[in-house]
């Protein structure tokens, strides 16, 4: 069974993370990383608001390859970027949300 303070836990970094990018983002990247950060960001709420819920299994089952692809995407789209401080928000980013997918597996 999952750990719901560890999977909290990894959910803050997460959202610290889009955050950071999000705000490289805005200046450096295409619409479509903006776009991805803002639906990862409500993907990490809809999951906050769901631990310790009986409908918690469902909204994993509904986000998880959603979390996935989209960290790959992002890992992509930061070996193409020059921005040195955009490209380490996306690697951390692409980083925190592998170890929150690791959790909720």
């Amino acid at each position: 069974m999952m750990e719901i303070s560890r999977i909290r836990e990894q959910l803050a970094r997460v959202e610290q993370s889009i955050e950071a990018a999000r705000e490289m983002c805005e200046r450096n990247t295409q619409k479509q990383v903006y776009a991805s950060l803002t639906a990862l960001n409500h993907d990490s709420t809809e999951l906050k608001y769901s631990l310790g819920d009986e409908r918690h299994d469902a909204v994993v089952r509904d986000h998880i390859d959603h979390l996935r692809t989209t960290g790959e995407f992002l890992m992509r789209t930061s070996e193409r970027l020059q921005h040195k401080d955009t490209r380490k928000a996306l690697v951390q980013l692409h980083d925190e949300l592998f170890v929150l997918v690791n959790y909720l597996q």
